[in-house]
């Protein structure tokens, strides 16, 4: 954690580098905790779609995160316009099919792993196991894209 925040550049880089600009500013810090026996998200993205990602949030695992601790799923690429239509759309099929049709990945961290998305990503917590899950930390912080012209949501 001193690494990404305090002793390299690399987050503060990675961001200008992803919001265009070193004019970023901390809009979240906080943690997020799942139990045993909680149970999985729905899949949902923290901010609507607009033309500019308004956060890019990083977790941070505070332990190793397994299978049955329910870590987060992300479907990469579902920030987009399109993707955001078809999530949203009236007629439940299109939101089905993109669910049921789009690739996504585990956050599978070891402590001090970090996960950087969107906030326009679409994604969600797994359900924690109650016999062989364990308590889930993760520490969270977003950063504003001072770009973005919409509300954050």
């Amino acid at each position: 954690l001193y690494e990404l925040l305090v002793s390299s550049n690399l987050l503060y880089n990675t961001l200008v580098n992803a919001l265009g600009g070193d004019d970023i500013t901390l809009y979240e810090l906080a943690s997020l905790i799942s139990e045993p026996g909680s149970l999985r998200q729905p899949v949902h993205p923290d901010n609507p779609h607009q033309e500019f990602p308004p956060l890019l949030t990083v977790f941070v695992a505070l332990q190793a995160i397994t299978p049955a601790m329910g870590p987060t799923n992300f479907i990469p690429r579902s920030h987009t316009a399109d993707a955001h239509a078809a999530f949203n759309h009236n007629d439940i099929t299109r939101r089905n099919d993109l669910l049921q049709n789009s690739h996504s990945v585990l956050a599978l961290l070891q402590a001090g792993d970090a996960s950087l998305f969107d906030s326009r990503t679409l994604h969600c917590g797994g359900a924690n196991d109650m016999e062989e899950g364990a308590t889930r930390v993760l520490l969270y912080m977003s950063f504003q894209n001072p770009r973005a012209t919409e509300p954050i949501g």
